[in-house]
């Protein structure tokens, strides 16, 4: 896991705040420069991916905050019908498996973000803007987008 540390966009001149540096959730001082937090992550259809615990962190955040989120969803590459292995206990709960979810869990990084708002009781300010022409029998090659491989870099907020 490489780091990323804070920086400045220096054509927007805003702060960019890195949720995978020393911290790995937005903090008050963070989410009080913004209205609504936007998240457009894609996930890889696997537990250990971190971008499901970012999305869990930054819900209960916002909610703490009284800030509206706004989830872009995006296709599970692995498809959303074939659900596989092992589910997580909860004493195994982790930045690599925060919930109890199975190895491929099949869900949408949308789907992920409503059923940890429902199962945490966060009563964030939830939207998901769900996918059109994707259906859970696919898998990335029937999407016809190009895969470019999600890296953990940084979030701006």
């Amino acid at each position: 896991m490489i780091e990323t540390d804070h920086s400045h966009d220096p054509v927007l001149n805003i702060p960019i705040f890195s949720l995978y540096s020393q911290m790995r959730e937005p903090v008050p001082e963070m989410l009080a420069l913004i209205d609504l937090l936007l998240i457009d992550l894609q996930d890889v259809g696997t537990r250990v991916y971190t971008f499901a615990s970012t999305v869990l962190e930054c819900l209960k955040a916002a909610s703490k905050s009284g800030k509206r989120v706004l989830v872009l969803d995006r296709p599970n590459p692995l498809g959303g019908e074939r659900v596989e292995g092992n589910l997580l206990a909860p004493e195994l709960y982790s930045f690599v498996g925060p919930y109890r979810f199975p190895m491929r869990h099949g869900l949408t990084m949308g789907e992920m973000a409503l059923a940890f708002n429902d199962v945490y009781h966060l009563g964030c300010d939830l939207e998901v803007l769900r996918m059109r022409g994707w259906m859970r029998g696919m898998d990335w090659p029937d999407t016809g987008l190009r895969w470019i491989m999600p890296v953990a870099q940084h979030a701006s907020l």
